[in-house]
C-alpha cells in the first residue's frame, strides 16, 4: 500500500520591536497553513517579553542576545533540518499575506510546479495570473523553498547581517543552478522602512528613514553582489537609480540626522568596494 507522504512546513519570522497589530496579522495569515512558526526575536532581551503578542502551541520564542537576520535564517535552516521539515518560508515582521494557502496549493502542492525559489507578488493588486515568472532575486519576506535547496545553497551569508543578503542568497543559488520564480495571482502586504511623506519646495518626498546602521549594510552589501555575482545589470542600474540617486535627495533634503547617515552611507560605499568578495 502506498502511503502520500505528509509534507512538512514551518516558518520563521525575525521581529526587532514589531508592531502588535501588524504581527498578529501576518501570523494569522500563514498559521492555519504551517506546522510550526519561529519566531526570532531581534528586540533587545529585556524587552522581548512584551512583544510576544502571540500564545498559540504553533509559535515558539527564539534568539541569543547578539542576533542578526540571516544567523536568524541560518538557525532555522538547522532547525528545519534536525526536525525533519520539507520546507522553509522565511518572513519579515511586517508583511503580511493576503491569499497564502492558494500560493501554496500552488507551489508545493502542485506536481507541475517548476523546481526552485518561490515568492510572491508585492503589494500588487489586479494580477489573478497564476503563471511562474523567472527573476533574478526575490525578497526575504514570503520565499519559500525546500530545506534540500537550502541544504544545497549553504545557507545564508551572515557578514550580509540586515540587507541584500537576500539577493546574494538568490544570485549564488543561481550560479548553482537554482531558479527564482515570482508566482502570480498572490499577494504579499510589505512595508519597506519607516515610511513618511514631508514636503520640500512643494513637492512631496517619500522617505524610508533608514538608520545610519541599517544604510550602511544596504549601500555595502548591494555594491559587493554588484562586484561578485555576473547578470547583475539590472541590479546595478536600480541601485544607481534608487540609492545612489532618488534615496540619497530625500535623505539630504528630508530627513532628520542627515550628517550621521552620510558619513554611514559612504563608509558603507567604500567598504563596498573594498571588502573580499568571497562567500
Amino acid at each position: 500500500m502506498n502511503m502520500k507522504k505528509e509534507i512538512r512546513l514551518i516558518s520563521i519570522i525575525v521581529t526587532y520591536y514589531p508592531d502588535k497589530d501588524l504581527l498578529i496579522k501576518n501570523i494569522q495569515s500563514i498559521i492555519n497553513y504551517v506546522d510550526e512558526i519561529l519566531i526570532w526575536e531581534n528586540t533587545l532581551l529585556n524587552d522581548r517579553p512584551q512583544y510576544r503578542y502571540v500564545s498559540d502551541s504553533k509559535v515558539s520564542y527564539h534568539g541569543e542576545e547578539e542576533n542578526s537576520i540571516t544567523h536568524a535564517l541560518n538557525y532555522a535552516w538547522k532547525y528545519a533540518v534536525e526536525n525533519k521539515y520539507d520546507y522553509l518560508l522565511t518572513m519579515d515582521q511586517d508583511s503580511v499575506w493576503e491569499n497564502f494557502d492558494g500560493f501554496l496549493q500552488q507551489t508545493i502542492y502542485n506536481t507541475s510546479c517548476p523546481s526552485g525559489i518561490w515568492g510572491p507578488n508585492l503589494n500588487t493588486y489586479g494580477d489573478t495570473s497564476t503563471c511562474f515568472s523567472e527573476v533574478r532575486y526575490l525578497i526575504n519576506s514570503g520565499m519559500l523553498q525546500s530545506v534540500d535547496t537550502i541544504n544545497k545553497v549553504g545557507g545564508w551569508r551572515e557578514d550580509f547581517r540586515i540587507d541584500a543578503f537576500d539577493i546574494e542568497y538568490c544570485y549564488h543559488a543561481k550560479e548553482l543552478g537554482i531558479k527564482c520564480y515570482r508566482v502570480g495571482g498572490y499577494k504579499l502586504e510589505h512595508t519597506l522602512g519607516n515610511p513618511s511623506v514631508k514636503r520640500v519646495f512643494g513637492k512631496q518626498l517619500h522617505l524610508l528613514n533608514y538608520s545610519p546602521s541599517r544604510l550602511y549594510e544596504i549601500y555595502r552589501n548591494h555594491i559587493i553582489v554588484i562586484r561578485k555575482y555576473k547578470e547583475t545589470k539590472d541590479l546595478k542600474r536600480n541601485f544607481l537609480r534608487f540609492w545612489m540617486n532618488n534615496h540619497l535627495v530625500t535623505v539630504i533634503l528630508g530627513e532628520n540626522n542627515k550628517w550621521k547617515k552620510l558619513c554611514a552611507i559612504c563608509r558603507g560605499v567604500f567598504s563596498g568596494l573594498t571588502s573580499p568578495i568571497s562567500r
